[in-house]
């Protein structure tokens, strides 16, 4: 959740890097900047504490779970009972003029310099978090279980195989 608020905050990912690797460890290891253009400190305050490293830290790890998450600041114009209920109206609708329009999208070409399609890849990892391709990084999520089993939190670690 904290990654969606950043992106929608800021215009782009709070941890990128060159290739999916450098991006996987800057997710793992990198430090978290949030842009001056984020202005708003309740922004700032929930975005760094959703995405703190450390499980202990972050925000809704703790025995109160989501609840925390919508306790914050942040959250007081929203009623979650009403989102929950879907009677949350859009604060703005797009006037759309088929199922596939996408006139409210910006163009863009890829990094190979064709024009971006809807396809990609989808890499199927085992249950034991291991790929078939030994060159290739595998990100393994797992659940943090509390005692009560109400923690939801994840952790995330890379693993390479390493070859040769």
């Amino acid at each position: 959740m904290g990654t969606l608020i950043f992106e929608m905050l800021a215009g782009f990912a709070p941890y990128e890097g060159d290739d999916q690797m450098t991006t996987f460890r800057n997710i793992l290891e990198g430090r978290l900047d949030i842009p001056d253009e984020i202005e708003d400190e309740e922004s700032r305050d929930v975005i760094a504490k959703l995405l703190a490293r450390s499980v202990v830290d972050r925000l809704g790890c703790k025995k109160d779970g989501v609840d925390e998450i919508f306790a914050h600041p942040w959250f007081a114009k929203v009623s979650m009972e009403q989102l929950l209920r879907k009677a949350v109206r859009a604060p703005w609708k797009p006037d759309l003029e088929a199922e596939d329009d996408s006139r409210y999208f910006e163009e863009y070409e890829d990094s190979e310099g064709g024009e971006e399609d809807d396809e990609f890849d989808v890499q199927e990892v085992g249950a034991d978090g291991e790929d078939d391709d030994d060159n290739e990084a595998v990100i393994v999520v797992e659940d943090d279980d509390d005692t009560n089993g109400s923690n939801h939190c994840v952790t995330r670690t890379a693993r390479t195989a390493r070859t040769g």
